[in-house]
């Protein structure tokens, strides 16, 4: 519940305090002497009146016009990188013009020596001696050429394109070598029959001459190749070159922009920002609003301006403050009082000593239905039952002559009464204020119906839980038992009386149940809220008791413990009846053995278990020799006994795990497991035809037993279990035909 100290501070001794907190900072910030401007909190004034959120502009600025020099001297430098583009652009246009030129005549000059080499006369007429010096023409010329184009700058062509101008160059003057020479032979060929008559020339030096021409004819089309190759490689090169600069001019172009638009937005935020806030400032003030602030300006005169207004709004809006502070203050802390009081969960009713209702709250007119105005100056008499009114105004009488902190209803609810007639249980905490020579009563009043009814509920819960005979027991995750009902208690021999102190749940439970109460039970419970399943109860007197139980969660918070709550029932005579059920379906009534449903099913069993170990399985068909006599002379019962004495017999002689079965009337059926060989069947066979045979006496009367046995073996003699029963029959009747009291394992011969 709510303290009423808490209220009484909140209604009297805050707003006292505060203002006289207010009345010292109103005297410090008009002393004499004292600058308004610097009683700030950065300053470590204490007063708390609003600061200049900008700094006045000192020491090295930049102005106005360093930043327009700036902003001239950017574009200037923009500029100039743009004239130096198209000035390099205007000199590679001309190198490259020049240099394409020579490229294109090497072409030509190539063509033109192999032209000459095939139509020249090979006479010394006047024509030849003009072709001779046409062929040395030429050659000068593409040599001319080939050193023009090698001397072009390339600088201004990409440094890959460079690299492959340079490797075309080298590999067009690496096959001009060899042409040139071929051209130079041919010409000395033409001066050497010039010097001769045409009947004079050997016929080496026209060989010679011959295959010079033949050279020059085969290879001017790779020296036309190499030379288009070098013209497209120039002209690729030259393209690139100019996308470059293009891609440079217009990243410049680019860089203009955005330094333009640049200084656009500073200009704007900068100059034209600060300067519309000054003045919409400055038409608030003219409106009688100071509390405008110019928050960002620049370092600069805009910046000085923005300051200095900043700085008559403050000592303005400082002298406005002074006036309104103490009325602004009182009207917070009135305000904080009626919110704490209208916010709490509690009902609250502040009244004068007699009983006068002065105020409530919010929580109190729901409790009681009525709403403030129909409460206050009332007396709380009338929200008490007619019946307890005059024993409040005798206890009314004695809080007056003392008057102090008290609860009331904590163990019973105080009634109330409603506006509708209704009683309400009521818890109520009283708390006395005093102010001057006034004395006021705080009254906080909880609603306690939901308390009742929680306890009435509580109480119904435990008479169910002490009149069940099932066992309820309520214990913590670790299993430390908190709550256990009678009939637990008298389970485990506790008194009621008695202490859990130290007992924990699987003090209650068998052993065999404790792993799966640890390990399945609680971990399911405390996952998906509930576990159930059967378990073994063990008594004070150590007899297990198998029960049907329920395990829950309880819903807890992340810091409370965990708690569950177990709900046990006795199924022990239940259980006992099913047991007896399922034994009378699966045995024999008269000797106890397995009955042939059984038999078939664990036979198929064997059979999977033979597989996986590799081991044989042996069916052992029995059947009693000469029984029917016995039947009908000595009667059914000595016919019922007898075959008791054989049930009896092969339950001595034979391992428990070995399934024994009576299939109807005197037959009977063994099936032995684990077998690594049919000598050990035999060696069982053996041993229990001899405890068979035998002298048994019943009622007086000495009866000798023989039996037949037939043995067939798994997998050797039949795959399937079915006809490893029929093979096994087969073979007791072999025995049968062999004079009886003996055994045959299976022949499918």
């Amino acid at each position: 519940m709510v303290r009423p100290a808490d209220f009484l501070s909140a209604q009297i001794s805050g707003p006292r305090v505060l203002l006289v907190q207010f009345n010292t900072s109103k005297v410090q910030s008009n002393a004499p002497g004292t600058n308004p401007a610097s009683a700030n909190p950065a300053s470590g004034d204490p007063t708390g009146f609003p600061v200049n959120p900008l700094r006045r502009p000192t020491g090295c600025r930049a102005s106005l016009g360093w930043k327009l020099a700036i902003v001239a001297g950017v574009f200037l430098g923009l500029w100039l990188a743009n004239a130096a583009v198209g000035h390099l652009r205007q000199a590679h246009v001309e190198a490259f013009t020049a240099q394409l030129n020579d490229a294109g005549k090497l072409r030509m000059y190539s063509q033109r020596i192999a032209l000459l080499a095939s139509t020249c006369d090979t006479g010394a007429s006047r024509e030849g001696q003009r072709c001779r010096q046409a062929v040395g023409d030429a050659v000068e010329q593409y040599e001319a050429k080939l050193a023009a184009v090698r001397q072009s700058p390339n600088e201004l062509f990409l440094g890959e394109d460079q690299r492959q101008i340079q490797r075309s160059l080298q590999a067009l003057e690496a096959d001009w070598e060899p042409y040139r020479a071929a051209a130079q032979r041919f010409g000395s060929r033409l001066d050497t029959q010039g010097a001769s008559s045409g009947d004079e020339s050997t016929e080496g030096e026209k060989t010679e001459g011959e295959s010079a021409a033949i050279y020059l004819g085969d290879h001017a089309d790779a020296m036309l190749a190499k030379a288009e190759s070098l013209v497209e490689l120039l002209v690729a090169a030259h393209r690139r070159a100019q996308e470059a600069r293009n891609t440079l001019d217009n990243l410049l172009q680019l860089v203009g922009l955005l330094l333009l638009v640049l200084v656009a937005i500073v200009g704007y935020r900068q100059g034209i920002k600060p300067l519309r806030e000054i003045v919409r400032l400055a038409r608030q003030t003219s409106q009688g609003n100071y509390q405008g602030r110019v928050l960002s300006a620049p370092g600069d005169e805009i910046g000085e301006l923005a300051y200095a207004f900043n700085e008559a709004s403050l000592r303005t809006e400082q002298l406005i403050g002074d006036l309104g502070a103490e009325v602004a203050t009182a009207q917070r802390e009135r305000a904080k009082s009626d919110n704490l009081l209208e916010s709490a969960a509690d009902g609250i009713i502040i009244c004068q000593l007699d009983g006068t209702i002065l105020r409530v709250n919010r929580e109190l007119e729901r409790i009681f239905g009525y709403s403030r105005a129909e409460l206050r100056n009332r007396n709380v008499k009338e929200l008490i039952p007619e019946r307890y009114r005059a024993k409040h105004d005798i206890y009314q009488q004695g809080y007056v002559a003392e008057p102090k902190s008290r609860q009331m209803g904590i163990d019973a609810a105080v009634s109330g009464l409603s506006k509708s007639g209704r009683e309400i249980p009521l818890e109520i905490s009283l708390s006395p204020s005093t102010l001057g020579d006034e004395t006021r009563v705080i009254a906080v009043i909880r609603d306690a119906t939901e308390r009742e009814r929680a306890a009435a509920d509580k109480a119904r819960l435990v008479a169910i839980l002490d009149a069940t005979p099932d066992v309820t027991v309520t214990f913590t995750a670790d299993g430390e038992m908190v709550y256990l009902n009678p009939a637990g208690r008298e389970l485990v021999g506790l008194q009621a009386k008695d202490s859990l102190k130290g007992l924990r749940l699987e003090d209650m439970l068998a052993p065999d149940s404790h792993v799966l109460l640890y390990e399945q039970a609680v971990p399911m419970a405390l996952e998906l809220g509930s576990w159930s399943g059967e378990m073994m109860i063990r008594d004070h007197g150590g007899h297990d008791i198998a029960v049907s139980q329920s395990i829950m969660a309880h819903p807890c918070q992340a810091e409370e413990p965990q708690y569950l709550s177990l709900i046990a029932r006795d199924i022990s005579v239940s259980k006992k009846q099913q047991q007896e059920l399922t034994h009378r379906a699966t045995h024999d009534a008269l000797t106890g053995l397995a009955n042939r449903m059984l038999f078939e099913d664990r036979l198929d069993q064997a059979l999977l278990r033979a597989d996986r170990s590799r081991t044989l399985v042996a069916v052992l068909f029995i059947d009693l020799d000469n029984f029917k006599p016995v039947n009908d002379t000595l009667g059914h019962a000595v016919g019922d006994r007898l075959l008791k004495e054989l049930a009896q017999s092969l339950k001595d002689q034979l391992r428990s795990g070995d399934t024994k079965a009576r299939l109807g009337g005197d037959e009977f059926a063994v099936i032995l497991e684990g077998l690594e060989s049919a000598e050990a069947a035999q060696e069982v066979v053996e041993e229990l035809t001899r405890a068979l045979n035998r002298s048994v006496r019943l009622d007086g009367h000495e009866l000798l037993v023989t039996t037949s046995i037939g043995v067939s073996l798994y997998p050797d003699d039949a795959a399937t279990a079915e006809t490893l029963l029929l093979t096994a029959d087969a073979a007791m009747y072999e025995a049968k035909a062999a004079g009886r009291n003996g055994y045959r394992f299976f022949n499918p011969a």
